[in-house]
């Protein structure tokens, strides 16, 4: 029974991990084109058919009998000497058996599987398979993983509940209310205030709570959190999440489900960001994507799988906060649902499991004389590879002297290998010319740096909680590099592909990040790091200096040159700007970044903060800006002994973070010019 039942499941586990990595393989273009709930749809869907044990064997075994009958009906009203003739031609010619079972793709069980073994009950007689010790394990791991989800889960809630205080705000459950009415829910919600908390979350299969940590929240960022959990609610995500686990119990043995349930749980909260910021407009979205930030910072790691408390890593949040941040719209993907519907029937019908059994008679005779065949050849293989290593063939010969011997290539394999990280070696910049600034969600790349030794000792840094180290590796891929990140306990390991290109001077290291194209040129100027040095040494070469940024909470020194205009001058990061106009400056990696110099002739500094206000700027923090629709606009005043000057600058407002606070530092390095 056990071993029956493995074996279905073993059908069905086949069927769907292929139809998990198709859709890992286009897991880019799907996220590109269309809303995230339509692959989360399609998850749920594969999740169902993992947990229902109706294999592709059993399908056929229906159709079959089905044929059959239907066949034995004609034959018995048709009467005719030639009918039982046809009707046998049918079933086992172009039919059911003849064609069908033919054309499925078998997973064969050896036979030895169900030899049984020398242990057995002598009592009752019962023998027992290999194929029963796996189907026996199988179930034991099955079991195991539900009870250590189950018993985590209960502890945890058990937790909860007893450090928590059920909160009776009335505001709050007045602003719950709202939210329930708003969103179609009629379940009862109870609200729980628990120092156990790691961050807010929705618990409970049967009697929900919404379980808050002891923290402090503003008006809007309240809003946003009890509305992302109720959104949860409302989609029934607990059940789903149940779905996953019991699915990764049930096929514990197969990495592709628990591939699905990491991505389903991904896509789950994808689409719950989708459904809180509908309608929104950009600033409404942004305010999201800080309150997730704020609750990012606060969250620990407690957690269990059966809630909604969810936390990927900063790679994951980059994601959710590039989706939530998107201006493109997404497209209905129900025809992607439907076909991979369709596609995972006729996949789980395709493939089905059988045990081999020994051939007999006629057939056993062939393959023996096969098997004496194959000894033969092999014994002949055996000769020629003795002659191949006592001298060559005259053929050989001849490619031995025109310099295409084999077993030369292979002795200067090691030195190629050495060679090419040497070609490599040295410290790399990523060009913006041909990769996609926004990859890092604000449209630059804080860090920008990579360095291999000759050795193949690899390091590389982008600045917003992506790098790490690792060992260049050749393979038949190109040469790979398994990143120890930075970040051990919040990024996630990574295995890079690079590829050196040198042609005709044209060098670069073209990178395949995370299924995008990031191309890398050597560093022409010397490291920030070297300039740092100098500086201390009062070596710095003339015109030029050292800038520091903090950004995200990290500090990059970058090497800058001095700028100098008609009665002014500044320092200006080295291959990051080129200049468009006599006194404005872009951005080489988003050209809706730049600033430009003005002066106020004639006019006094308080003339000129009036003149600004009455345009609509003001000042918040030291900083006079405004916004208009996705732009910010923003002015630095400096008074100075040859009038009043103006940098003005403008960038995206989802580049805030990045060019805003590079424009500051670069505007704090105006001066009058000697």
């Amino acid at each position: 029974m056990a071993a029956n039942l493995f074996l279905s499941v073993l059908e069905i586990s086949i069927s769907t991990g292929f139809i998990v990595l198709i859709l890992m393989l286009l897991s880019p273009f799907l996220n590109m084109r269309y809303a995230a709930k339509w692959k989360y749809w399609i998850w749920l869907f594969l999740a169902l058919r993992l947990i229902v044990p109706i294999s592709g064997t059993d399908v056929w075994t229906i159709a079959d009998n089905i044929a059959k009958k239907m066949m034995k009906t004609e034959a018995d009203v048709e009467k005719e000497g030639s009918g039982e003739e046809d009707a046998n031609a049918f079933l086992n010619g172009p039919g059911l058996n003849g064609i069908g079972v033919s054309r499925r793709v078998i997973v064969e069980i050896p036979e030895q599987m169900t030899v049984p073994l020398e242990v057995r009950s002598e009592k009752s007689g019962v023998r027992i398979t290999a194929l029963d010790v796996v189907a026996a394990l199988w179930l034991a791991g099955c079991l195991l993983i539900l009870s250590v989800h189950t018993w985590i889960y209960l502890h945890y809630k058990n937790r909860l509940m007893k450090s928590g205080m059920v909160l009776k705000d009335t505001v709050l459950l007045h602003r719950i209310k709202n939210l329930k009415r708003e969103l179609h829910i009629r379940k009862s919600v109870s609200v729980v205030e628990s120092p156990e908390a790691a961050s807010p979350m929705i618990i409970g299969i049967f009697k929900t709570v919404l379980v808050l940590p002891e923290e402090e929240y503003g008006e809007e960022e309240l809003f946003f959190i009890l509305k992302h959990e109720l959104v949860h609610l409302q989609h029934k995500d607990l059940y789903g999440k149940l779905l996953f686990v019991i699915a990764s119990a049930l096929h514990w043995f197969n990495p592709c489900i628990w591939l699905l349930q990491k991505e389903a749980v991904v896509d789950m909260e994808l689409y719950c960001d989708e459904s809180v910021v509908q309608g929104a407009n950009y600033a409404g979205r942004k305010a999201y994507t800080e309150t997730l930030l704020s609750t990012l910072h606060r969250q620990c790691a407690k957690r269990t799988v059966l809630s909604t408390q969810f936390y990927g890593g900063k790679k994951i949040m980059q994601k959710r906060f590039k989706n939530i941040l998107s201006r493109k719209r997404k497209k209905n993907g129900l025809a992607v649902l439907v076909g991979a519907v369709f596609l995972t029937v006729i996949l789980g019908t395709l493939i089905g499991c059988s045990v081999v059994r020994e051939s007999s008679g006629e057939d056993a005779a062939v393959g023996g004389e096969n098997a004496a065949a194959d000894r033969e050849n092999a014994a002949g293989g055996e000769e020629n590879a003795a002659q191949a290593e006592d001298g060559q063939t005259d053929a050989d010969m001849s490619q031995t002297g025109n310099g295409e011997s084999a077993s030369g290539g292979g002795e200067n394999l090691p030195d190629t290998e050495v060679g090419k990280f040497e070609q490599m070696e040295g410290r790399w910049v990523i060009d913006f010319t041909v990769t996609d600034s926004s990859l890092w969600g604000s449209g630059i790349s804080y860090g920008n740096e990579m360095e291999i030794s000759a050795s193949g000792e690899f390091r590389y840094y982008i600045g917003i909680g992506v790098g790490g180290t690792g060992q260049c590796e050749e393979t038949q891929a190109g040469i790979t590099v398994a990143i120890q990140p930075y970040e051990e306990n919040l990024a996630e390991q990574e295995i890079l592909t690079l590829n050196y290109v040198n042609q005709e001077g044209d060098e670069y290291i073209q990178m395949d990040w995370h299924g995008e194209a990031v191309r890398w040129r050597r560093e022409e100027n010397a490291a920030a790091s070297s300039y740092g040095n100098a500086q201390a040494a009062g070596q710095m070469p003339e015109n030029t200096a050292v800038l520091t940024f903090m950004l995200e909470g990290e500090e990059e020194q970058v090497p800058a040159s001095l700028v100098t205009g008609e009665g002014y001058s500044f320092y200006l990061p080295d291959d990051e700007w080129q200049q468009s106009d006599s006194d404005m400056w872009t951005a080489l990696a988003n050209e809706q970044v730049r600033f430009w110099v003005a002066r106020q002739d004639g006019k006094t500094l308080d003339q000129v903060e009036q003149e600004l206000s009455d345009s609509g700027f003001v000042e918040i923090n030291g900083n006079i800006w405004r916004q208009e629709g996705e732009m910010i606009d923003g002015v630095e005043l400096k008074a100075l002994e040859n009038g009043i000057w103006g940098v003005y600058y403008r960038y995206p407002v989802d580049a805030e973070e990045g060019w805003g606070r590079r424009i500051l530092v670069i505007a704090d390095t105006f001066a009058a010019a000697e």
